[in-house]
């Protein structure tokens, strides 16, 4: 469930990092929630909060889209992240993969 409340939010930012300075498209959505389509020009910076469910299985995916490339990715799951980014979890976009600023770890593209 999306919310604007200040306590108990996560916070997901992701900037595009892609080289060639183009634009990235992203698409987010969760169980629940589709938060559309949005363009962030190149080291541009899209920002979504929410807080996460009871049950600790919060999860939001994103496709990302630049040239003919499509890719996707769980932008936020609470197994993953919440330990490293409880409060605010910021991605670089890179055409190899995300790359989360907290932990300075990379990861591969979702397989389709």
């Amino acid at each position: 469930m999306i919310c604007n409340c200040e306590a108990d939010q996560t916070h997901v930012g992701i900037i595009n990092n892609l080289d060639g300075k183009i634009n990235l498209q992203v698409h987010c959505k969760s169980k629940d929630d589709d938060l559309g389509i949005h363009v962030i020009p190149y080291l541009g910076k899209y920002e979504f909060s929410f807080k996460y469910n009871l049950r600790d299985t919060t999860l939001f995916f994103c496709g990302f889209k630049w040239d003919a490339n499509l890719h996707w990715f769980d932008i936020y799951s609470f197994n993953r992240d919440a330990n490293v980014c409880q409060n605010d979890c910021m991605w670089n976009i890179q055409e190899t993969g995300p790359c989360r600023v907290q932990g300075n770890s990379c990861y591969p593209w979702n397989n389709n």
